[in-house]
């Protein structure tokens, strides 16, 4: 009986060793990349915001974090480091000179001065700030300048509340987008070599 057992295990462990995994498929071809991420308020200063001009870019001078030393806290843009895809969200807090007339407040994230994702918000006689947010995935390069706009049907200020004056992106796990040659994910989560699709 003892036999028949050291055989077994014997026979398991030749299995195992005859076993060719094929393992130099992705392993010298996946890049680690550093995580990229970053947070922005604005608590010390407000900016100023003329009836129907845009705002460009919206100041968010006080860094939270930021992961992967992209994001430039005197021109609030974010560059980053790494193709990829990103989770971008901006919000603005926006405060009426005059309290008591309708106005819109529209905020837009813009890569390369370009506006690629806007929100419009009406606001009526009301009594308190107007908080606007816009948020998107992008598929963003290295080196693009993202930053945040903004304008206003009335004049008013964006005020230094960082509840609503903030700026974050992060790149989500996805294959690097420009680089033929790394990991591709495909919908099913498999992994497979670029060269062998």
């Amino acid at each position: 009986m003892f036999t028949e057992k050291h055989d077994t295990l014997r026979n398991i462990i030749k299995r195992f060793q005859n076993l060719n995994l094929n393992s130099t498929c992705c392993h010298k071809r996946i890049k680690w990349l550093r995580p990229s991420a970053f947070r922005a308020v604005n608590n010390s200063t407000q900016q100023s915001v003329a009836a129907d001009t845009p705002v460009v870019p919206v100041m968010y001078p006080n860094q939270i974090f930021d992961l992967n030393n992209e994001y430039d806290p005197v021109s609030s843009t974010f560059t980053p480091k790494q193709d990829g895809i990103y989770s971008v969200i901006a919000s603005v807090d926006f405060y009426p000179d005059i309290i008591q007339v309708n106005h819109r407040v529209l905020i837009s994230i813009q890569i390369n001065g370009n506006p690629v994702v806007v929100d419009n918000d009406f606001f009526g006689e009301i009594t308190f700030r107007n908080v606007t947010s816009v948020s998107a995935i992008l598929q963003l390069t290295a080196g693009d300048a993202v930053n945040v706009s903004a304008a206003s049907s009335t004049n008013g200020f964006l005020t230094d509340v960082p509840l609503g004056m903030h700026f974050e992106a992060a790149r989500l796990p996805s294959p690097l987008i420009n680089d033929p040659s790394t990991t591709i994910i495909t919908s099913s989560s498999s992994i497979f070599c670029g060269r062998d699709l």
